[in-house]
């Protein structure tokens, strides 16, 4: 029940909002901002259009992080609005000391006073079960490996899951790293 900053496990949140919102052959288009998230990244292009499943399959394989950007400015305009969202929803599973301030858990270095991007063990417990009720999002953490379709960026396609352990035991279901 300590607090602690999620990282990437935030992610698995804005999977939870992704799919209860869309369908896998929904069709997302980068917006121009998505280029310039940091970290972990698809190397989306604006403009450049993404089915719903193979952005999931980026979000929680590669951790991309422009990805979820482009989750949060489709479904609420921002990251800022998207954040609120997932925290209401957190709370409504019953993860109560969860507080989200953007869909991909990179440090918010311009917040004030502190950093409420927390989580603790048992709420990402509660979050990760819920996550892995959703068929899809469950295929997609057990995925070693997938290519996608994208409109614009051929070059990156093969899509490889950061999770160790589904190489070394074949009884891992996955989740996040």
């Amino acid at each position: 029940d300590v607090a602690r900053y999620p990282a990437s496990t935030t992610k698995i949140m804005t999977a939870i909002l992704f799919v209860e919102a869309m369908t896998p052959d929904e069709i997302l288009i980068a917006p121009p901002t998505a280029k310039d998230v940091p970290g972990s990244s698809l190397h989306l292009k604006p403009g450049e259009q993404v089915s719903a499943h193979d952005l999931l399959m980026g979000m929680m394989l590669r951790s991309a992080n422009d990805a979820c950007h482009t989750v949060a400015v489709t479904l609420a305009g921002s990251e800022a609005k998207f954040a609120a969202e997932m925290t209401r929803r957190a709370r409504e599973l019953g993860a109560t000391n969860t507080t989200f301030l953007n869909p991909h858990g990179l440090p918010n270095e311009n917040r004030r006073g502190g950093d409420t991007h927390l989580s603790t063990a048992r709420d990402l417990a509660l979050i990760a079960r819920v996550a892995m009720s959703y068929p899809p999002i469950a295929a997609a953490v057990r995925t070693p490996e997938v290519t996608i379709k994208r409109s614009i960026n051929q070059q990156d396609v093969l899509i490889k899951n950061t999770n160790r352990l589904l190489e070394s035991d074949p009884s891992t279901l996955g989740i996040k790293t």
